[in-house]
């Protein structure tokens, strides 16, 4: 029995520490214009390492993601398809079922690709 409330503390230090070192801050949560069929949610992803001069804010990177009605992910950023938060602009538009999220940047709300 000792060793089970062990084990449940160090998955609770693991879990912890994921929420405060790894898991980005959530800066906006917006509904779509579209019928409220789509949930955008943008996170500030952890810097680890900064320079002096290195931006501030603005050279933070952003991940999005998208999700349907029911809370399945539709579409989201990845490596080859990011934005930094001083270009995050957020712009529905319904009738293209397209998301833009910065210049030249987009996420298809059909097919969940991350375009340019």
């Amino acid at each position: 029995m000792k060793k089970f409330f062990i084990f449940l503390g160090l998955i609770g230090i693991l879990y912890t520490s994921y929420i405060f070192f790894f898991r980005g801050s959530l800066i906006v949560s917006e509904k779509s214009p579209c019928g409220d069929d789509y949930h955008l949610y943008a996170y500030l992803e952890p810097m680890w390492f900064a320079m002096p001069g290195g931006g501030g804010m603005g050279s933070k990177s952003v991940k999005i993601q998208v999700r349907n009605r029911w809370g399945f992910l539709v579409g989201e950023t990845n490596k080859d398809c990011y934005t930094f938060y001083d270009s995050l602009k957020i712009s529905w538009d319904c009738k293209a079922h397209l998301l833009n999220f910065s210049v030249a940047r987009t996420i298809d709300l059909k097919t969940g690709e991350c375009g340019y």
